[in-house]
């Protein structure tokens, strides 16, 4: 291509893996797709936390100069290696414009099931956000989160809307709900309808 109409399109091998990738650029729109089965993020980042990445996740958005907004991503990541354990089967789909971001990420994985969507305002001053999530047989210590309740699983749904400001006297403001709150094992098992906090 030339100027600001430009094509590529090809594979990249290494010690880590590979990935195929396309990146066009016409006029002020760049759109942007990355697939691969397989790369060792670990060994590229030098952080042992992390594993092998496979993805597929295109990404577009608008370029002003140096600038860039309504930035998409729709991605899927069939696993994500962190800390010794594989997570499976994330999506993560979102606009980000400047001052505003909505979205949603879900995980299906046999060690838990979440579902998270929502929207945010990310002002200079003012930043506000609602955001709702599903959290289905959640099992923290499979996943290697936490050492603490060993063979407990957990279900809840979590809502917030809050409005925090660093120019108003009244620095926060908003609700958190939790509710449907479960934590099971196969000898004991603790349920909560519902708690909120309101300020």
């Amino acid at each position: 291509g030339s100027g600001n109409s430009l094509y590529a399109d090809g594979t990249l091998t290494s010690g880590i893996g590979a990935a195929s990738f396309r990146l066009k650029q016409d006029g002020t729109r760049i759109n942007a797709h990355l697939d691969t089965k397989g790369l060792d993020i670990g060994r590229l980042t030098g952080n042992s936390k992390f594993g092998t990445l496979a993805t597929t996740v295109d990404v577009s958005c608008k370029r002003n100069g140096k600038a860039f907004s309504n930035i998409r991503v729709d991605g899927k990541f069939p696993r994500i290696d962190y800390n010794g354990y594989s997570y499976t089967n994330i999506i993560a789909n979102g606009v980000y414009d400047k001052t505003s971001f909505n979205g949603t990420l879900g995980m299906d994985d046999p060690n838990g099931q979440i579902s998270v969507s929502g929207d945010m305002q990310l002002g200079k001053a003012i930043q506000t956000a609602n955001i709702n999530a599903e959290i289905r047989r959640l099992d923290l210590a499979a996943l290697k989160i936490t050492d603490k309740w060993k063979g407990a699983k957990f279900d809840l749904d979590i809502s917030a809307d809050t409005h925090v400001s660093d120019t108003e006297d009244n620095l926060f403001r908003g609700r958190i709900g939790i509710k449907d709150l479960s934590m099971y094992s196969d000898e004991k098992e603790y349920t909560l309808d519902s708690i909120t906090v309101t300020a």
